[in-house]
């Protein structure tokens, strides 16, 4: 019993740790006042803004005098008409601004901007001097709960105490986190999401092998994929990967559980996507103008659909924009090994016939949910925005920690190398810290 307690009070201090490091990752780089991301962050701020007072944004909208401020002044790209109208205090002139001033927020529900918005009056309340810095501090919360919750999922795969708390570390350490939580955006869900919908994935199959109860995890499986999806539609990659892992790891020959699982996956995923459905309705009918013009899209071909297929595997692990954005672009190379780690292990642990089978097939869901899901994705994006528009590979972050996991259960088959996996994670999620 007293083992039980000691093994339960290292863990929580373990879960702990991680916590802060997320924390301490994101709050030392977000106090310096970075300018705008160029990744429309400031689309989203305005976002946050009008929360108070209208709930959500809509098609065609143009952005708040005070968030075209807050562009005008803290853009990444200063052009001269910019820096004129943040001097004179006059942003009459839209044609001056990214998109002509105009939203292209409306894609997401509200539900991100809404925890944001309360995020930022939590921590105005601590001491935040702005109101986009209060906004940037809710990311650490994000990454915090994911990293957390990873080390807690590896553990329930039965991974080594060095491989989860690489696993862990790896998320900290990971670049796309560079974009995806010191700044504003819905990016911020997809580690999180990933996670959870992980979880999620580990009981149903818990249950399907022993029990054969699944009804409980089926009901988490709906609400949860119809949570992450409702926060970010590209979540639904998460949803997929749980999906087919669940089919592969279940499948025992017979074709009567076969199609009773196949319905209640498929029945769980309607649900999972409804809310974006619903969305994507009450969009067309509260348009106010026409979808910007981001310039980004590209005429339909079965080239263009077949770059798809591939942009996932090991891209998601790069993190979106090129090293020379950013203030420190030699830890982006010094944890470019990642990428590496990530494709071998998501392909590795399909092969590695001494692993677990929940985990080789675990590599061969996030091949297909990304295979698959890629050409989907961009269908349905480019559907709600009027054209052919190429995923960024920040579309597939709720991949990245079934990678994690497939990489870590690949270097935890011997003890060098979930040990040198760990320092490794350890060694970028260090580098992230000491170079604010």
């Amino acid at each position: 019993m007293k083992e039980k307690t000691r093994a339960r009070v290292l863990e929580g201090l373990i879960v702990a740790l991680i916590g802060i490091l997320a924390l301490a990752r994101v709050y030392l780089h977000v106090r310096k006042g970075l300018n705008l991301s160029p990744l429309d962050e400031s689309v989203y701020i305005d976002y946050v803004l009008k929360v108070p007072t209208q709930g959500v944004v809509h098609q065609g909208e143009a952005l708040s005098e005070h968030a075209l401020m807050i562009q005008a002044c803290q853009t990444w790209a200063q052009t001269q008409a910019l820096a004129n109208a943040c001097a004179s205090g006059d942003v009459s002139n839209l044609a001056i601004f990214p998109q002509h001033g105009i939203t292209s927020a409306d894609l997401y529900t509200p539900l991100y901007p809404t925890l944001t918005y309360w995020g930022m009056r939590f921590f105005t309340n601590l001491g935040a001097n702005t109101e986009v810095l209060a906004m940037r501090y809710t990311g650490a919360i994000w990454l915090a709960l994911a990293a957390m919750g990873m080390w807690l999922v590896a553990r329930r795969f039965g991974l080594s105490p060095w491989a989860a708390v690489g696993a862990a570390l790896a998320v900290i350490g990971s670049t796309p986190v560079r974009w995806a939580h010191h700044f504003v955006t819905p990016d911020a869900t997809a580690l999180l999401a990933g996670v959870a919908m992980a979880a999620v994935g580990l009981w149903w199959i818990h249950r399907a092998t022993t029990t054969g109860r699944i009804v409980p995890p089926m009901v988490a499986f709906a609400v949860m994929g119809a949570l992450v999806t409702a926060f970010k539609l590209q979540n639904f990659f998460a949803v997929v990967t749980v999906g087919f892992w669940i089919l592969l790891c279940t499948y025992s020959g017979s074709l009567k559980r076969l199609a009773m699982q196949v319905g209640a996956l498929g029945l769980g995923a309607v649900v999972a996507i409804s809310p974006q459905v619903f969305w994507v309705i009450y969009r067309a009918q509260t348009t106010v103008g026409p979808f910007p013009d981001q310039d980004v899209t590209e005429t339909f071909s079965l080239g263009f659909l077949l770059a798809e297929t591939l942009r996932y595997i090991p891209g998601v692990a790069v993190g979106t924009g090129a090293p020379q954005l950013l203030e420190e672009p030699w830890a982006y190379w010094a944890c470019q090994w990642m990428v590496i780690a990530v494709a071998v292990g998501t392909v590795g642990v399909i092969f590695a016939i001494n692993l677990r089978p929940h985990l080789r097939h675990l590599g061969l869901a996030v091949v297909l949910a990304a295979v698959i899901g890629g050409p989907a994705l961009v269908l349905a994006s480019s559907m709600a925005a009027h054209g052919f528009i190429p995923s960024p590979e920040r579309y597939g972050l709720s991949l990245l920690p079934f990678m994690l996991l497939g990489a870590a259960g690949f270097m935890d088959q011997h003890k060098v190398g979930r040990v040198l996996w760990a320092v490794l994670c350890a060694g970028c999620a260090l580098i992230w810290m000491l170079i604010h």
